[in-house]
């Protein structure tokens, strides 16, 4: 591989926060998506993106090499004084990962123009290069065969695959995201149990709002709003909680079937809790309980009843069904590169 320098005229680089590109641009890195800066230095193909946390500035450059996480090289790098004492110090940080290095360079704002992290940078991709990180810089780092002459970047990762490994991976991303119809069955199948559950812990809960306050002797409390939505977040937890895990346990499920189990089972935990609730309503009041009777009498419970408390009882719902949902929702998968 042939020797390589950062530019002289790169040390003579004034930038500020606001002018991060023209940091990027003058070490060949051009903008890419999701505020990443792609290019090749030495060689390797190098991603940059910056972080500006209160009190400093990260550069997190991402190295691409052709070694998996295990490879015997990544042990044996070597670097030169200076970058140990960064090291050290905590100023630089770098972790290997499968075919990726991760460096992380903290400055000061004001350092950014300094020759610092042009020279650190340089120093560590010598590193790499003596540590044979990579062969021919040209070549595909999946098979390793193949000419690439344009980077690739995809989920804030920079690439350098040829269209053959690329689509191969793009085919197993598109895969894992199919859900058949033969996988929803367990999730139908084992949501009832979790609504049950979920529908009693509906109950309970506004059971024990009843006996409130009718032990406080009134009809109105002021709480707080930020109490009142801390109890719906803890309502909605304890009652779509249930539903969403319980689909959650099935790993091979879609999007579609998830969704719509955890919103349909959701939603009768809550329809049967709250017939539940009335049951209990009825027998505190009259002496005897009769789930038919509650059904009979909701619509007569509803009109009647004071609008603040259906309501806050109806955003209680929506956040038991939102729980479920957020719960239950698979992880999209990525495209590994």
């Amino acid at each position: 591989m042939k020797n390589w320098r950062v530019s002289p005229n790169l040390v003579e680089l004034q930038t500020t926060t606001n002018n991060y590109s023209s940091f990027a641009q003058a070490l060949d890195l051009q903008p890419g998506a999701d505020g990443l800066f792609i290019g090749k230095l030495g060689g390797f193909p190098v991603g940059l993106k910056f972080i500006d946390p209160p009190g400093g500035l990260l550069l997190l450059f991402q190295i691409r090499h052709w070694l998996k996480a295990d490879a015997p090289q990544l042990k044996s790098v070597v670097y030169d004084s200076d970058i140990t004492g960064m090291l050290a110090d905590k100023k630089l940080e770098i972790e290997f990962d499968e075919r990726i290095a991760w460096l992380t360079l903290a400055v000061q704002d004001d350092q950014l123009e300094s020759t610092e992290v042009l020279r650190a940078l340089n120093s560590v991709l010598k590193s790499f290069e003596t540590a044979h990180l990579i062969g021919d810089p040209d070549l595909c780092h999946y098979c390793q065969k193949q000419r690439v002459d344009t980077l690739s970047s995809a989920e804030g990762k920079v690439a350098q695959i040829c269209p053959a490994c690329l689509d191969e991976r793009l085919n197993k991303r598109d895969k894992e995201a199919v859900s058949t119809g033969r996988d929803a069955v367990p999730i139908f199948l084992m949501s009832p149990g979790a609504a049950i559950v979920g529908a009693l812990l509906w109950a309970v809960f506004w059971i024990g709002h009843t006996v409130l306050f009718e032990h406080l002797n009134s009809d109105r409390i002021f709480i707080p709003r930020i109490v009142v939505i801390s109890i719906m977040a803890v309502v909605g937890f304890f009652v779509g909680g249930p539903v969403g895990w319980i689909i959650k346990q099935n790993r091979r499920r879609g999007k579609a079937a998830s969704a719509s189990a955890a919103i349909l089972f959701a939603s009768l935990a809550v329809v049967a809790g709250e017939i539940c609730y009335l049951a209990w309503f009825i027998y505190h009041e009259f002496g005897f309980f009769s789930l038919s009777a509650a059904v009979h009498v909701m619509p007569t419970f509803y009109g009647e009843n004071d609008p603040m408390f259906l309501a806050e009882k109806a955003l209680t719902g929506f956040v038991c069904v939102a729980v479920a949902y957020a719960i239950a929702k698979p992880t999209e998968p990525k495209l590994k590169l």
